[in-house]
């Protein structure tokens, strides 16, 4: 049985084919990553996996097909987008804190070096802080599968290998 999987994914702009006739399986546990040039649909992919943009083709989650992709996106997955998706207007610990409290609350707040931002509101940060409170949101319901859209794009060197190893850390919990 495939953990997550597409059949048939077709995504088009303006009679443009982004994506055409995707199939992909992801294993049960690890990291997967996918790579290619801007503008090769990477995000789109992202996308139409989270069921956030519609296209033609099936989505799978755990050998069924996914009915409910707010349910799905709810109850088993932890997103990092691209662009943030915060709320400016809340301060760090709000944003983090906004969908439930995890028990490694503190430590991915340490992993994160977000210790010294907690009660910062998130107008006030700068891109790589905020790409680090995303992470941190996004890993803070300990989902079954971490969907992420270039989740270190805006960190610095050290940044990213502290998001990359608490990422890893997360993924050989589950092995």
């Amino acid at each position: 049985m495939n953990f997550f999987s597409c059949k048939n994914l077709s995504k088009s702009f303006n009679q443009e084919k982004i994506l055409d006739d995707i199939n992909i399986s992801f294993p049960s546990f690890g990291i997967v990553s996918i790579i290619g040039h801007s503008g090769c649909g990477k995000s789109t992919l992202l996308n139409c996996l989270l069921g956030l943009e519609a296209c033609e083709g099936t989505v799978y989650f755990k050998g069924k097909k996914i009915k409910s992709f707010d349910e799905f996106r709810n109850k088993y997955t932890g997103v990092i987008f691209q662009n943030f998706h915060l709320f400016e207007y809340l301060t760090v610990k709000e944003n983090i804190t906004l969908f439930g409290k995890s028990k490694k609350y503190k430590q991915i707040i340490k992993l994160l070096n977000l210790e010294d931002k907690i009660n910062k509101k998130v107008k006030l940060l700068s891109g790589g802080e905020k790409q680090r409170v995303a992470a941190a949101r996004a890993l803070m319901m300990t989902p079954d599968v971490i969907l992420a859209d270039e989740p270190s794009g805006s960190l610095d060197e050290e940044n990213k290998r502290e998001l990359h190893r608490l990422l890893k850390q997360m993924q050989e919990q589950y092995n």
